[in-house]
């Protein structure tokens, strides 16, 4: 999760799912805000979508002429932080294309949502299984073998 919700036990909160969360500052660091004005975290591997996104100045031409004012959906990962050479939080986004930026670098006041996950099988209908509905998929064979009998009776009981 982001560093603030591991550490921080102020004026924090989970980020919820549908929320339109802004990117601001909270001491000197990056951050996303919910409306509430509390920081809103959020869990890494999390699919975030912006509208327009935007860069910081300082940022590679080529990031700002590629990405800058389009639509995107990204990942939020956690970064390394030996690769950015930094003591802080070092989360970041990861583009669709597999490209890495530092959090810090997309634009103060920029905002994202959390979008909805779609089953893909939503509105399908599922076979029922009926064995394992009836706890028939854990069953047991108990053979008698001390029987003198030709055919040894097997009786099949439902396993606890």
């Amino acid at each position: 999760m982001c560093m603030y919700s591991l550490y921080g036990r102020y004026n924090t909160r989970k980020a919820k799912v549908g929320e339109t969360l802004t990117r601001g500052e909270y001491r000197g660091h990056a951050a996303f805000m919910g409306g509430d004005g509390l920081l809103a975290c959020i869990k890494h591997e999390t699919t975030l979508h912006f509208e327009s996104i935007a860069f910081e100045r300082g940022t590679a031409a080529w990031v700002i002429d590629k990405y800058e004012g389009k639509p995107a959906t990204i990942v939020f990962v956690e970064g390394n932080r030996r690769e950015w050479g930094r003591h802080h939080a070092a989360d970041c986004v990861r583009f669709e294309d597999g490209f890495l930026l530092h959090f810090g670098q997309l634009k103060p006041g920029i905002t994202a949502c959390i979008p909805r996950k779609v089953r893909s099988d939503k509105g399908t209908r599922k076979p029922r299984n009926l064995s394992k509905l009836m706890g028939l998929d854990q069953l047991k064979a108990e053979i008698d073998m001390h029987t003198s009998e030709p055919m040894a009776r097997i009786e099949i009981v439902a396993a606890e």
